[in-house]
């Protein structure tokens, strides 16, 4: 059985509406994350942007998701709501938005990161998993 590497990988770059119009408020976010993107891989430092926050229409925040476009990882969570995460087509660039229980949206964000944040999980739960995982493994009386 081979490994990881060999996976084939598919970029999804054809979705990328790169010949889609671009507002000056679009391109500067693409700028900004692709100077965050180098930024990430030089030193590892991740950045968000959340997009609620920022004084654009929605229209804008759909032409910044076509620009960016999908890639090949799309991950659903529900944690107080539910939660939906993709890779865009630019591996390290991830597009994350949380929704309440009635489904308004919470938070939209773009983010930098090999990982998105909230998919890690926390030590304490780590911990939590151990020692449910020691407790239910059989002892060698049994086997």
């Amino acid at each position: 059985m081979g490994g990881l590497s060999d996976i084939p990988v598919v970029t999804a770059a054809d979705d990328v509406a790169s010949d889609t119009a671009i507002t000056p408020a679009v391109q500067a976010l693409l700028m900004e994350l692709a100077d965050r993107l180098e930024v990430f891989r030089q030193t590892g430092e991740t950045h968000v942007i959340d997009l609620r926050s920022l004084p654009m229409p929605v229209a804008e925040h759909e032409l910044l998701r076509e620009w960016l476009g999908v890639g090949e990882v799309r991950i659903e969570l529900d944690s107080l709501g539910p939660t939906a995460i993709h890779e865009t087509a630019y591996p390290g660039i991830w597009w994350v938005v949380h929704r309440n229980r009635d489904g308004e949206v919470m938070t939209q964000q773009v983010e930098v990161t090999a990982c998105p944040e909230i998919i890690r999980s926390q030590q304490e739960d780590i911990h939590e998993g151990l020692q449910r995982l020691r407790e239910a493994l059989p002892t060698g009386e049994s086997a």
